[in-house]
């Protein structure tokens, strides 16, 4: 897909709308503090419709991305939306 005029792919938002981080409080031993920026059943209804329009396996590997750290994030690092 074309990139967007703003810089962002289809794959960018698509991790941005796959990422828990935006939905829940990670275990703050794990992650460190952060405030979510949707409720989780945002969450889960933006990545049902996701998943449904990727296909599970797309979705699947999309995640594991994001879970890895290698997903979009802003020039200080930070994934899109939170500050450091």
């Amino acid at each position: 897909m074309d990139e967007q005029e703003d810089g962002w792919t289809a794959g960018d938002v698509a991790g941005i709308i796959a990422n828990p981080f935006s939905a829940i409080t990670f275990d703050p031993d794990l992650f460190g503090v952060h405030d979510p920026i949707i409720d989780e059943e945002t969450w889960i209804q933006a990545n049902t419709k996701l998943m449904q329009e990727l296909g599970a396996e797309a979705y699947l590997r999309n995640l594991l991305v994001i879970l890895k750290g290698d997903g979009p994030k802003t020039q200080d690092g930070a994934p899109f939306g939170y500050r450091r």
